[in-house]
């Protein structure tokens, strides 16, 4: 089951949304365990979906970490169960 993200969530994506159309920098703080990554996937996804970016470039504290975010948003957008499919 997919839940809404609390409202400081919101905040942070829609001020991450913000940065990347406007090809700033965004720091995201946040502890381990409260969705960094998912809100990162949501904004990368939305900004593609809606023609906001043609093209993202992921950067990640490694090779491994990296790959896998690209997965998980290749999943979503070519898994025939998914909203982007």
């Amino acid at each position: 089951m997919d839940d809404a993200p609390p409202p400081k969530g919101v905040e942070v994506l829609k001020q991450m949304s913000k940065a990347m159309t406007a090809h700033t920098n965004y720091l995201i703080c946040m502890p381990r365990g409260h969705g960094k990554t998912s809100y990162i996937e949501c904004v990368t996804l939305h900004a593609l979906a809606t023609g906001q970016q043609k093209y993202v470039v992921i950067i990640s504290n490694n090779a491994r970490a990296a790959s896998g975010l690209l997965q998980d948003i290749w999943r979503v957008i070519v898994e025939p169960d998914t909203p982007f499919a």
